[in-house]
């Protein structure tokens, strides 16, 4: 039962090498993949930007509540 458990995992490990590593490849990335590729990019980065921008106030106020003493903020008038 051992052996064939270990001819199985070994047989996996092959076929997988065999399919991640192939010989010979005709295929070829379209000049149009580069170009939407780099708009996935760009989307993702003016996504992250635009959801920092709305939840601003709250990662702010949760900043301040762990720098900042209580005092010290409404001294400085940071909102709670």
């Amino acid at each position: 039962m051992i052996n064939f458990k270990r001819l199985v995992k070994w047989g996996l490990l092959l076929a997988f090498l065999n399919f991640a590593f192939p010989q010979r490849v005709y295929a070829y990335i379209d000049p149009g993949s580069g170009s939407y590729f780099l708009q996935l990019l760009i989307a993702g980065l003016l996504a992250a930007l635009y959801s920092i921008k709305v939840y601003w106030t709250r990662i702010r106020s949760f900043l301040v509540k762990r720098a900042l003493p209580s005092k010290l903020a409404k001294i400085l008038k940071w909102p709670d």
